[in-house]
């Protein structure tokens, strides 16, 4: 076997590969936890609009299940059948938010896919 003989100068641009090798899976893993960060922010904001919807039916004085699924639209007042209008307008534009935030990566294929069938049941 021969001996090979490896100068300081080898062992600092060993080194200084490791080094950058170490920086760059550093970097690989802030910007993972940056992503996660900004998904949960996104599904944050979409269970507060949920809840700012089904609170302004509570300060209405409406049944938000009674107005929306529990009866037909025939069987409402005027009123219920303008908040299940509007209801149903907010709701489109929901999703289309979804979809975007879906393109953008700031939503979870399984979140999407609820709401993709939401949108079918919805649609048809």
């Amino acid at each position: 076997m021969k001996n090979v003989r490896v100068n300081f100068e080898g062992w600092i641009q060993l080194l200084g590969m490791v080094g950058v090798l170490g920086g760059l899976v550093f970097v690989g893993l802030e910007m993972r936890q940056s992503q996660l960060i900004a998904v949960a922010g996104q599904q944050q904001a979409r269970a507060n609009m949920y809840v700012n919807r089904y609170l302004t039916f509570i300060e209405a004085g409406l049944d938000y299940y009674n107005v929306n699924v529990g009866s037909a639209f025939t069987d409402l007042s005027t009123e219920q059948q303008s908040a299940r209008r509007n209801n149903l307008w907010i709701t489109w534009v929901i999703y289309e938010n979804d979809y975007y935030q879906y393109e953008a990566g700031l939503m979870t294929e399984a979140n999407w896919e609820a709401n993709l069938e939401n949108i079918r049941r919805g649609y048809n």
